[in-house]
């Protein structure tokens, strides 16, 4: 009677061992799938912010365009006798504190414009670098659920 039931415990332990061994394929992948979803991640959300942070500082330097091209305008209203009083007080008060002043702001404007330039010349590399890596965040999440669902399939038929 105990011979029978020790080989029945082994038959057994031994299906058990199986089932878990076969699913030790999938369950790796799994884990691999997982790590890779969070780098995928990681990369599109870099990708992401990134941009957003471009984005922001290109605004940032087009409204201080904006600022300089008035001032500018400012200028040319004084020089032509056009402008009120006001106008020429400030024009007067910032010439006697900064004599350089309009070489500084036009060296500023067209480095501005440089740098405005080089943006727009390099957003579409950024925003295709953004696109691939959120593509490949959803091909893993993809990748990573069919897996997973697989694995809980097999899990199911082997208890």
């Amino acid at each position: 009677m105990r011979a029978p039931v020790t080989i029945l415990i082994c038959v057994l332990t031994a299906a058990a061992l199986t089932a878990c061994d076969s699913n030790r394929d999938l369950r790796n992948e799994v884990e691999r799938l997982r790590k890779q979803v969070a780098q995928d991640r990681l990369q599109c959300d870099h990708a992401q912010a990134l941009e957003a942070r471009d984005s922001s500082e290109v605004r940032q330097r087009l409204v201080r365009i904006g600022e300089l091209r008035a001032d500018m305008e400012w200028d040319e209203l004084v020089s032509a006798g056009e402008a009120g009083t006001a106008e020429l007080l400030v024009q007067a008060k910032r010439r006697m504190s900064n004599p350089d002043y309009q070489v500084q702001r036009d060296r500023e404007l067209e480095s501005l414009d440089r740098e405005v330039a080089l943006y727009k010349q390099d957003e579409p590399r950024r925003r295709e670098y953004r696109r691939i890596a959120c593509d490949a965040l959803l091909a893993s999440n993809e990748a990573y659920r069919a897996a997973k669902a697989k694995l809980s399939a097999a899990t199911k038929l082997d208890g």
